[in-house]
């Protein structure tokens, strides 16, 4: 009978560790279930995140593009308008150094006539004095 007893506490003691086991294994399996769920809820929205980012990547680059492009073409167009001015610019000094080479030899011819002009006022003078010299005499 005491083989008996330790038996049927054996048997009870197994269907108890068995109940807890399964009790435990079904705690287990729901905490992996939540788990899973979370994760997978988890990574649902880092791919929606990451998609986000993708597309807000995708639209940065296009815009950067875009004003690469443009601020190539306004620097296009302002060497050209440089190059432009630069181009009226000497051209402006070319004709001004043609003016002043032009003023220089007129300013010579004219200061000439005014030395001649003088000399002949001057021979005047004298042809005026002697006449006036020989009148007076």
């Amino acid at each position: 009978t005491e083989l008996s007893e330790q038996l049927g506490q054996l048997d009870s003691d197994v269907r108890e560790l068995n109940a807890t086991t399964k009790e435990a294994v079904m705690e287990l399996n729901d905490q992996q279930q939540r788990t899973e769920r979370e994760l997978q809820n988890t990574t649902t929205e880092l791919k929606e995140e990451l998609d986000k980012l993708d597309t807000a990547i995708t639209e940065l680059n296009a815009t950067t593009r875009e004003t690469l492009m443009e601020i190539t073409d306004e620097q296009q167009r302002t060497q050209l308008e440089l190059q432009n001015v630069t181009t009226e610019l000497k051209g402006n000094i070319d004709m001004l150094a043609t003016d002043v080479t032009k003023l220089n030899a007129t300013i010579g011819e004219v200061v000439h006539v005014h030395v001649a002009i003088l000399v002949a006022l001057h021979q005047q003078r004298s042809s005026i004095t002697l006449c006036f010299r020989l009148c007076m005499s």
